[in-house]
């Protein structure tokens, strides 16, 4: 062991441990209770956020999750506390399930498997076809692009919304407000996957929605404070854009006097686009190979430079 301690006490929570438990390392002592003698943290954010200042022995929160923006940044700064995430942990499993809302909406598949099982034989032939749409990505992450890599086979042409100009698998960049623009007004499919920052908060607002395409289709897969909720409600409830499709809400979960339950152009999922089992295994890999690094004081996969 590398840190030149007997035993360091991580809390795990129950469900991870039992998947992960014969190839943990045996200087470790796990604990399912926020103990106070906790050096690692592997879960949540939500489920430590309240604990920090009484955890004193705290060095290093393994993060099962990507987005970290709940945090007490400057505490765990001021602490020298180490942090890393689960970035490309569920980037795969979330763009099939973009994919499969896309086409779901499309294809009416909701409207035939209701006539199937009514026993209804009632033909429709203003389906919408995906073959040579064009798709705009707010985010340029491995969720977009592991969206883009599926989509390419229905010859689509994408842009993008990113800090960075550097090369990449998208047929346009672009990096300013004015370029944003630009994507929100001739993309027939908006694909909004970013995380959750100052920067982010809001920033598709209603003048950026008012420049939707009436026939456009909305996704949100990053977080739901990106953008302006109430007046997304407005818009689909007018019909002003075809749909939307919403894994992040600002408030999760859904309330049932949630206005989005009444939406018929919208379709949900309560933010679990991206639990699969294929993720649970890349999850648990993560975890350990990060909990052996950080023993034998290796390089840490997903660090937040802090």
């Amino acid at each position: 062991m590398g840190l030149g301690v007997d035993k360091m006490y991580i809390f795990i929570p129950k469900r991870i441990h039992e998947q992960i438990e014969d190839e943990l390392d045996k200087s470790w002592k796990v604990v399912h209770e926020l103990d106070k003698d906790v050096d690692v943290f592997v879960g949540m954010a939500s489920q430590i956020n309240d604990h920090l200042d009484k955890l004193k022995n705290l060095k290093y929160l393994l993060l099962i999750t990507a987005g970290y923006d709940t945090l007490d940044i400057s505490f765990l700064k001021e602490h020298g506390i180490r942090l890393t995430n689960a970035r490309d942990v569920y980037s795969v499993s979330i763009a099939e399930m973009v994919v499969a809302q896309i086409l779901n909406f499309n294809k009416g598949l909701e409207t035939y498997h209701d006539q199937q099982e009514r026993r209804i034989w009632k033909p429709y032939f203003d389906f919408i076809d995906l073959e040579g749409a064009k798709v705009g990505f707010i985010g340029g992450g491995s969720i977009a692009g592991e969206i883009l890599k599926r989509l390419k086979g229905f010859n689509i042409t994408s842009s993008v919304y990113r800090r960075s100009n550097e090369p990449s698998l998208f047929d346009e960049t672009y990096n300013t407000i004015e370029g944003l623009q630009k994507l929100m007004a001739k993309s027939d499919y908006i694909i909004n996957t970013l995380p959750l920052s100052e920067s982010t908060t809001n920033l598709i607002d209603k003048p950026l929605f008012d420049l939707m395409h009436k026939d456009a289709f909305y996704v949100n897969v990053g977080r739901g404070q990106t953008h302006d909720e109430s007046y997304l409600i407005k818009l689909l409830n007018a019909h002003k854009i075809r749909g939307a499709y919403l894994d992040v809400f600002h408030t999760e979960p859904l309330l049932e006097s949630s206005p989005y339950w009444q939406i018929k152009n919208l379709l949900i999922t309560p933010h679990n686009s991206s639990n699969t089992p294929l993720s649970d295994k890349v999850l648990m890999k993560l975890i350990v190979n990060n909990l052996n690094n950080y023993l034998t004081q290796n390089p840490l996969i997903n660090e937040i430079k802090l």
